[in-house]
């Protein structure tokens, strides 16, 4: 299944073979590593290897996971990522995870692609709820998710083995009524 979101400066979409530079470009950064499971250092192989990745999730039956490229229409280039995990359609709820190249960091954009993201799981999807795992030192994406409006909810002990060693984090949700329009 391929994937396009819309939104005023980007697209979400579906990975091809054709983006593993931008994405290597922009997923080297040691600070996306903090935030993700993401491989430091990164090379263009890791690139290729998640594309590969994507793409097979995307031809699944039941879509459980879908990973999507954050297209920066203004160059084309893959600037970042957005994923929706463990996706429950019974229990109507997913997990949100997100990065974006150092570049775009502040601008917004971010911003942007996770409410077109949120738009998706809840209008398309039928969700009714959204929550993401951020570690307890990465202030910028909590700041950046209660700008979409998620709720911190909990602090998560050693909730997540992060590149060997666990990592406390916060959990925070937002329902498809709390969705700005």
């Amino acid at each position: 299944m391929r994937y396009l979101i819309k939104s005023k400066n980007l697209n979400l979409r579906t990975l091809r073979e054709s983006d593993a530079k931008s994405l290597a470009k922009y997923a080297k950064d040691r600070a996306v590593s903090r935030g993700t499971f993401i491989p430091h250092p990164f090379k263009l192989s890791d690139a290729t290897t998640i594309i590969r990745r994507s793409r097979n999730l995307a031809r699944r039956k039941e879509q459980k996971t879908i990973v999507l490229g954050i297209e920066y229409k203004q160059t084309g280039e893959i600037i970042g990522g957005v994923g929706l995990h463990q996706i429950n359609y019974r229990m109507k709820n997913t997990e949100v995870g997100c990065w974006i190249g150092k570049p775009f960091r502040g601008t917004g954009l971010m911003v942007e692609a996770m409410y077109a993201v949120l738009r998706y799981a809840f209008n398309e999807l039928k969700l009714k709820r959204v929550h993401a795992h951020i570690y307890v030192e990465n202030i910028a994406s909590q700041k950046m998710v209660e700008k979409c409006g998620f709720v911190r909810e909990a602090r998560v002990r050693c909730g997540h083995l992060h590149h060997k060693r666990w990592k406390n984090s916060y959990l925070y949700s937002i329902l498809r009524e709390d969705l700005r329009k």
